[in-house]
C-alpha cells in the first residue's frame, strides 16, 4: 500500500500544476495518497519498535523521537517527518484550510525521504524476520 501511494504521488506531482489545482480527483488524490503514506510509515515504525522492545511511543511524535534514537532513523528524517506530520493533522483534523500549491510542493520536496524511510524502516523488518 506505500509503494502505490508512492506511485500515485509521483504521477501526481507529473501532471502540470494547473490541471492538478483544477482538478477535484486529483486533489483529492494527492491527499489521500499523502496520508496513506505517512500513515504507512508510522504503522512499520511502530511495529518495528514493538518487535525489537524500543520501548512504548506516547505519540506519532514520540515514535520518531525512539526510532530516531535506536538508530532507525536518521535525525534529519525525523525532523522532517515531524513536520509532515503537522501537514497530516491539518489534512486530517483541522477546520484549517491546507494550500494546495504548498501541499504539492511538499510532496515534490519529500518524495525521496518517504521512499529512504520506507526502504530504511522495511530493510530492519526483512532483517527481524530472516533471523
Amino acid at each position: 500500500m506505500a509503494s502505490d501511494a508512492i506511485n500515485v504521488l509521483e504521477q501526481l506531482i507529473n501532471v502540470s500544476e494547473s490541471e492538478l489545482l483544477s482538478n477535484p480527483i486529483y486533489i483529492f488524490a494527492l491527499k489521500g495518497a499523502l496520508i496513506i503514506i505517512l500513515q504507512a510509515l508510522l504503522d512499520l515504525g511502530n511495529y518495528l519498535i514493538a518487535f525489537k522492545e524500543m520501548g512504548v511511543p506516547s505519540s506519532y511524535e514520540d515514535l520518531l523521537d525512539i526510532l530516531s534514537s535506536n538508530r532507525a532513523l536518521p535525525d534529519e528524517d525525523k525532523d522532517k517527518m515531524k513536520k509532515l506530520l503537522k501537514i497530516r493533522d491539518k489534512i486530517l483534523h483541522s477546520s484549517e484550510t491546507v494550500s494546495m500549491k504548498s501541499l504539492i510542493e511538499t510532496v515534490k520536496e519529500n518524495l525521496d525521504l518517504f521512499k529512504d524511510v520506507l526502504n530504511a524502516i522495511k530493510s530492519q523488518i526483512i532483517g527481524i524476520s530472516e533471523s
